[in-house]
């Protein structure tokens, strides 16, 4: 607003005592504050699913036990764990990794994961809260001061663990597209798909049934099959899950 003026906003700055140890004060206020800020609500759709989902304790385990033998099939500097709740599994990868990015888009979920995070002293995980579906864009000049997820790094393993059935289905990602955007990292990848029968399906496609996903296992197989290199499969117990560890069919920069 002083634009079109002769005044010197800077000498009327320093006159008013607006100098560096004020600005430093401010902070310092501002810091206390916001250290004592404390989270008031407790639950949101995703925070409570770790302990309310369709999994019993042996499936959970062999789940898990899935995960990290995929990931110790060789040293892995960077893994995306994308739709990683409150970060079960990307606490589970264990020394055969160097870096996760656990990304939910349940910004409670991530609060959950940070906090344990904090307490445990985890820096190996970084917690964030991003919408695969609705990625934060290249922000400032030329879109390049603030860098897109995937122009900051490169995975060598995502895990994309209960995650199709809510792209196909809650964010309409047809599955031929959706296979396609992961192989587009050339990355391993472990990927859990969950039967149309299963109770969270069911729950996602409640009023919309009129509606055709072309959400099918049979259809999946194909799509992976034709980006990448089935390495290994399990049923899990629930009848309804299926764990897949899958190689790219090329080599890229993540591969």
């Amino acid at each position: 607003r002083y634009e079109g003026t002769d005044r010197n906003v800077r000498q009327d700055l320093r006159a008013a005592g607006f100098g560096p140890e004020l600005i430093k004060r401010n902070v310092t206020r501002m810091k206390s504050i916001v250290e004592r800020l404390t989270l008031s609500r407790a639950h949101s759709t995703w925070s409570d699913y770790t302990d309310c989902n369709t999994y019993d304790q042996a499936d959970r385990e062999r789940k898990k036990r899935f995960v990290q033998q995929a990931a110790a099939s060789r040293h892995r500097s960077v893994v995306w764990d994308l739709g990683c709740n409150t970060g079960e599994y990307s606490r589970a990868l264990g020394e055969c990794v160097d870096h996760v990015a656990a990304v939910d888009a349940d910004h409670l979920a991530v609060e959950h994961l940070y906090r344990a995070l904090r307490a445990d002293d985890n820096s190996m995980i970084l917690p964030l809260v991003g919408d695969v579906a609705d990625p934060s864009p290249g922000l400032g000049w030329r879109n390049r001061e603030r860098q897109t997820m995937a122009d900051r790094s490169r995975p060598d393993l995502i895990l994309a663990l209960a995650l199709v059935h809510h792209l196909a289905i809650a964010r309409n990602v047809p599955l031929p597209e959706l296979v396609a955007w992961l192989a587009s990292f050339q990355a391993d990848v472990v990927v859990e798909f969950i039967a149309p029968d299963d109770a969270m399906v069911q729950r996602l496609r409640r009023n919309r049934d009129a509606l055709d996903f072309g959400y099918t296992q049979d259809r999946f197989e194909a799509c992976i099959s034709a980006h990448f290199v089935i390495a290994k499969t399990e049923p899990l117990q629930s009848g309804t899950r299926t764990m897949y560890f899958a190689r790219p069919t090329r080599t890229g920069p993540g591969g």
